[in-house]
């Protein structure tokens, strides 16, 4: 849906939007890290920040695919360059703090070990099924849906079931009956 264009003669718009957002996410990373730090909240320093940012940070995934315009519109490169952005403040805003809690609850480096394995092995298995995308395409183009319908849906699907999983994350218990703040 982006305009092919190339900048310089090899900088596709895509590599430029994506370049200009992780910049804005290397610069509000340490930013989020210190606010989550010194956040003081009834709902605790890190889950207060993961509960603002489960929503965007879904919503956003599903944005970029949502791009209204006709392919090759330059307002679709922006529209793709705001959720982005959004995307990645998003990101930060839940994954600096979740990433901050864990050796917080889990105190004991043998628990946390065993934390870690379930998550990368879920992690694993989530990426599985992100590599099969083009086949849950091609069931939806099979359905008699058009290709871009098809891209939508799918990504529409991922966004619903990782918001469920972000939001039960972020509910998932209260901070302050596991992390005691100073």
């Amino acid at each position: 849906l982006l305009p092919s264009n190339k900048l310089l003669g090899f900088i596709t718009i895509m590599a430029l939007l994506t370049g200009i957002s992780k910049v804005i996410d290397a610069i509000s990373d340490p930013l989020v890290a210190n606010l989550s730090d010194k956040l003081n909240s009834k709902y605790g320093r890190r889950m207060s920040l993961m509960r603002i940012a489960a929503i965007p940070y879904a919503i956003s995934v599903l944005m970029i695919f949502l791009a209204p315009f006709a392919p090759g519109s330059a307002w679709n490169a922006v529209w793709v360059g705001v959720f982005l952005v959004i995307y990645y403040t998003a990101y930060t805003f839940y994954y600096i703090p979740q990433r901050a809690l864990i050796p917080e609850i889990i105190p004991d480096s043998k628990k946390r070990v065993g934390y870690y394995a379930v998550s990368t092995a879920l992690f694993m298995g989530s990426s599985a099924v992100m590599y099969a995308t083009t086949l849950f395409v091609s069931f939806f183009k099979q359905a008699g849906f058009d290709a871009i319908t098809s891209w939508r849906l799918v990504f529409a699907i991922f966004a619903v079931v990782g918001m469920a999983c972000l939001v039960a994350s972020a509910f998932a218990f209260k901070e302050n009956d596991y992390v005691k703040t100073h």
